[in-house]
């Protein structure tokens, strides 16, 4: 069978320091909604089986993985796109409902173990059984997670780990923390992803990432009624915890 190869290459370029990032994040958005929609299908296609039996439960999870974590990315995408999605990093409207957030947290890592196996560095998850549920927009959980653990992996050389953990003590809130032995940050970097901080220049290291992660994930807890707290060293790694307040926890 002849094989047919696809070449696309992106015009995009780094914003320049006097370029406005919001438009320059619009043309990234607009640029990723095709191929992204292509893989949701695809990825639903293999999920399903539609063309016969792929042989394999490792491959099945891995098409499931694939489609949950192509379909978050399409609808990230989609919010950029939308003018009335400002003011929470392309979120979108919240929409509140009770989790089981030992479930999307144990989803979460296994669609990001490959990663982390190419990577060179051991994802451990830490999930109490008994856990009760939050009340939260499943989606910014999804985004804030992906985003954190992409950021630890990126940030931590072979060799290393990152460990996600949830915790909950009585008449407190539920805890997810994700701790890695990577970078770390200096006291400047952290300033400049602080409380309300808006970051003026990327923070360019080893991954070359752009930086905006971790604001993002603060303002979409802070929009959801988490809080987000950052212990870092430069050097010896990074732990970043999102408390779910006691008044939005669930018994089970």
């Amino acid at each position: 069978m002849a094989q047919r190869e696809d070449r696309t290459t992106a015009t995009l370029a780094a914003p320049p320091p006097d370029a406005s990032r919001t438009v320059y994040i619009g043309r990234l958005a607009h640029e990723l909604r095709t191929p992204l929609g292509a893989i949701v299908v695809l990825a639903e296609i293999m999920r399903d089986e539609r063309l016969g039996p792929l042989g394999n439960d490792r491959y099945r999870e891995y098409a499931a993985d694939i489609h949950q974590s192509a379909a978050l990315a399409n609808t990230v995408v989609a919010a950029l796109l939308d003018p009335a999605g400002g003011g929470r990093g392309g979120s979108g409207p919240l929409e509140f409902a009770e989790l089981d957030l030992a479930s999307i947290v144990a989803g979460g890592a296994s669609a990001l173990q490959e990663m982390a196996a190419a990577a060179g560095v051991v994802l451990a998850t830490h999930i109490p059984a008994g856990l009760p549920h939050v009340i939260a927009d499943r989606r910014s959980v999804l985004q804030m997670l992906n985003n954190l653990i992409a950021n630890a992996l990126k940030y931590t050389p072979p060799g290393g780990r990152v460990d996600i953990r949830l915790g909950y003590q009585p008449g407190g809130p539920v805890v997810l923390e994700i701790a890695d032995t990577g970078d770390g940050m200096s006291e400047a970097e952290l300033r400049r992803v602080g409380p309300g901080g808006v970051i003026a220049e990327p923070l360019r290291r080893r991954s070359g990432g752009t930086g905006i992660g971790i604001p993002l994930v603060r303002t979409l807890a802070a929009a959801g009624g988490a809080a987000l707290t950052i212990g870092s060293e430069l050097g010896r790694g990074t732990r970043i915890s999102i408390a779910f307040p006691h008044d939005r926890v669930v018994p089970v």
